[in-house]
C-alpha cells in the first residue's frame, strides 16, 4: 500500500502515521520502565548510535509497499529476514518478539518500525478519515460559543464512532474537549493534545495560480498535496493519532501508560475549552502537543508585553499648555500649599501664572530599552507554558 499526503501549506511528502508513532514511542515504554540507557555515571545516556536512520526507514517503506504482513509481528519478521546483516535491528526485533524488556536503541528501533508499519498499513485510511474531518466546518460562527456550535457536536460524533470502532474509550467533556483513551497496564497517563477547530476559510484565498478554485471543506489532492482547511492544522494529527492507537491495540503492543488523546475545540479562538477541561479534570502527568507540521511539542515559547512610557516633547507640551486652564498660585490660609483653585460665583482674584515645568528628559536610552526587551524576551522564551 502506498499513500502520499501533504498539506495546504507545504509540499512535504507525508509521514503522518510514521511521525505520530514516533511521538508515541518516544514517550511510551514498549515494555520497559526506563527507555533510556544509563552510563556508568548514573546519568541517562543519549541514544542513536545503533538506531534506524531516515534512509533505512525510507528503504523499509519501499520494501513494505511490495509485500506487507497482516500484522505488526509479521512485519517485524519480514524486516528481520531482509536485514539479517544488521545485528542491531534484528536483535531488537528478537528481543521484542520474545517478550523481553526493551531499553536504549532496541526500544527506539522497535517503535520506529512500528511507525513504518502504521504508515504502510493505515496511510490510506488516515487520508480517508482526514477527508471526513475536513468536510465538517468547525470554525467559530459569530459570538456563539463553540460548545453550542452544531458542527462541533457533529465532529465529536465522528470521533466517537471511530474510537468505538477501534475498541477505544470515548468521552465527551461538554463539547469542549473530546477524549479518546487506550488503557495501559500501569497507573500513569500519557496525554496527546490536539484541536479539532479551524479558522474560517476566505474563499478568495483558495484559488490556484491557474485559476482553479478549491472548496476549502473538500480535500483535493494535486501533485501529491492535499488541499483543505485543517489538513495540517490540526485534523491530520487527530486522524493519525487515532490510527496509531488502533494499531497499538489490535497488535497487542505492550503499553504501560494509558494514552489519552485530547481534542480541543477552541484552540483557534482563545482556548476556553481546554481551560474548562483543566478545571474539571486532572491532566496527565506526561503530555505532548501535536499541532500542524510539528512532530511533537512539549513546551512553547510564551509571550509578554512591555509597556514603555516616554515624556512629551517640548513642542507638544507647549501646544497642550495653550489649551489648558491657567493655574494660579495662592497662599491658602489653612493649608499654605500650592494648588489650582476656582471661585465659581465670585470674580477671580488676581493670580500669578504658574508655568509648567519643562518635561524631564528621559534617562533611558534606546540601547538600554533594547537590552531590557532582549532580556525579557529571553526570559519569556525559556519559560514553558504550563
Amino acid at each position: 500500500m502506498s499513500t502520499r499526503i501533504a498539506t495546504h501549506a507545504t509540499s512535504r511528502q507525508t509521514a503522518l502515521a510514521l511521525g505520530l508513532a514516533l511521538g508515541l514511542g518516544s514517550a511510551l515504554p514498549v515494555s520497559a520502565d526506563e527507555p533510556m540507557a544509563a552510563d556508568d555515571t548514573g546519568k541517562r545516556a543519549p541514544q542513536g548510535e545503533h538506531t534506524l536512520k531516515h534512509e533505512q526507514l525510507a528503504s523499509l517503506v519501499e520494501q513494505g509497499q511490495e509485500t506487507l504482513a497482516a500484522d505488526f509481528n509479521g512485519f517485524l519478521k519480514q524486516v528481520a529476514e531482509r536485514n539479517q546483516e544488521d545485528s542491531a535491528v534484528s536483535g531488537a526485533i528478537d528481543h521484542y518478539l520474545a517478550g523481553e524488556s526493551l531499553e536504549g536503541d532496541d526500544f527506539v528501533n522497535v517503535y520506529r518500525l512500528l511507525g513504518v508499519y502504521n504508515r504502510l498499513q493505515y496511510g490510506d485510511d488516515v487520508q480517508e478519515l482526514l477527508k471526513e474531518m475536513v468536510a465538517i466546518p468547525t470554525f467559530k460562527v459569530g459570538e456563539k460559543p463553540q460548545h453550542e456550535n452544531p458542527e462541533i457536536s457533529r465532529f465529536g460524533e465522528l470521533i466517537k464512532d471511530k474510537a468505538e470502532a477501534f475498541g477505544l474509550t470515548f468521552r465527551n467533556v461538554d463539547d469542549r474537549v473530546f477524549e479518546v483513551e487506550l488503557k495501559g497496564t500501569g497507573e500513569d497517563v500519557f496525554g496527546i493534545l490536539t484541536h479539532g477547530d479551524v479558522v474560517p476559510a476566505d474563499q478568495e484565498g483558495w484559488t490556484l495560480e491557474d485559476g482553479t478554485h478549491l472548496d476549502p471543506f473538500e480535500v483535493t489532492e494535486i501533485d501529491g498535496k492535499l488541499y483543505g482547511r485543517g489538513t495540517e492544522d490540526d485534523k491530520a494529527s487527530i486522524a493519525a493519532a487515532l490510527y496509531a492507537m488502533k494499531s497499538l491495540k489490535e497488535n497487542a503492543v505492550p503499553v504501560k501508560r494509558t494514552i489519552r488523546l485530547m481534542i480541543e475545540t477552541t484552540e483557534e479562538t482563545g482556548g476556553e475549552g481546554f481551560a474548562y477541561y483543566k478545571a474539571h479534570n486532572a491532566l496527565p502527568e506526561y503530555n505532548i502537543v501535536l499541532d500542524s507540521g510539528y512532530p511533537a511539542i512539549t513546551a512553547e515559547n510564551g509571550f509578554g508585553t512591555i509597556d514603555a512610557r516616554f515624556p512629551l516633547a517640548r513642542e507638544h507640551a507647549r501646544h497642550r499648555r495653550g489649551r489648558r486652564r491657567m493655574a494660579c498660585r495662592r497662599s491658602l490660609p489653612s493649608r499654605g500649599d500650592l494648588r489650582p483653585t476656582r471661585f465659581p460665583s465670585a470674580p477671580s482674584p488676581p493670580c500669578t501664572p504658574v508655568m509648567p515645568r519643562a518635561p524631564r528628559r528621559s534617562t533611558t536610552s534606546w540601547k538600554r530599552l533594547a537590552a531590557v526587551t532582549s532580556t525579557s524576551t529571553a526570559r519569556i522564551s525559556a519559560s514553558p507554558v504550563k
